[in-house]
């Protein structure tokens, strides 16, 4: 099994190569940089939020989660499985409220550190907790290919959820051996070299050093590695063959 993570400024590339390279079992992707550009146009100011641990998030209010909601689930999420679609893949697209897919925990309000402070926002923000594995099984060993937009069911509500970390999450619970994650970088760079391979024991220190967007791919690739997935590779997904030769950085047990 093959997960699949694609998110971020890379679904705004022509993603001809990602889709005629395709030999994953399920995609899960993101979309933030679309979501930050269509509240702007509808007058929705995005914010965002740093831990005191120097984790990136966006602050979800609430019309910022029906826009959230509205991009991922409809115009990114529809997006990719045309793609799909076009190259001959059984794509089949919904969030992750959809079937409760993805379920999650909401966070009692995020620590932001402001100036020389450490405030609790309100967010509607949470963690996966569970993944239906049964109809994302039962999709993919009718060679079907699942494509599940990073927004979650908790509370009664959606949730904006973190798309690395969801797709760690569905890896896992899935029993994926490999968790594949492209970017729109080489992969992790430390002083401007690519790092090609990390082990976990290694993470820790990583995670320290890198910038706020890695920072969550890392942790992403911890998660992963510590529920049982053999190998997370860091990758760009600009390149010829994204998905059956990425480079990038692997990180391994």
């Amino acid at each position: 099994m093959l997960v699949i993570k694609i998110g971020g400024s890379l679904l705004e590339e022509d993603l001809e190569n990602f889709y005629d390279d395709w030999i994953g079992d399920i995609l899960v992707h993101g979309g933030a940089k679309k979501v930050t550009e269509i509240g702007e146009k509808l007058g929705v100011k995005q914010e965002f939020i740093v831990s005191p641990s120097g984790f990136k998030s966006r602050h979800t209010d609430e019309k910022t989660l029906e826009i959230f909601t509205m991009v991922l689930s409809g115009l990114i999420n529809k997006k990719l499985v045309i793609g799909l679609l076009s190259k001959g893949h059984k794509a089949v697209g919904f969030s992750g409220i959809d079937g409760e897919v993805l379920k999650a925990q909401r966070k009692k309000g995020v620590l932001a550190k402001i100036g020389e402070k450490v405030v609790r926002v309100e967010d509607f923000s949470g963690n996966v907790i569970g993944v239906n594995t049964e109809l994302l099984k039962l999709l993919v060993s009718n060679g079907y290919v699942p494509v599940i937009a990073s927004v979650a069911y908790g509370e009664g509500v959606a949730l904006n959820v973190d798309g690395d970390r969801s797709a760690a999450k569905v890896a896992v619970e899935t029993g994926a051996e490999k968790l594949l994650i492209l970017t729109d970088v080489e992969g992790v760079l430390i002083k401007g070299d690519i790092v090609p391979k990390i082990k976990l024991y290694e993470l820790d220190e990583y995670i320290d050093e890198v910038g706020a967007g890695m920072k969550k791919k890392l942790l992403a690739a911890k998660e992963a590695l510590e529920g049982g997935v053999k190998e997370v590779i860091i990758s760009s997904g600009k390149k010829e063959n994204p998905i059956s030769q990425p480079t990038g950085t692997r990180v391994i047990r």
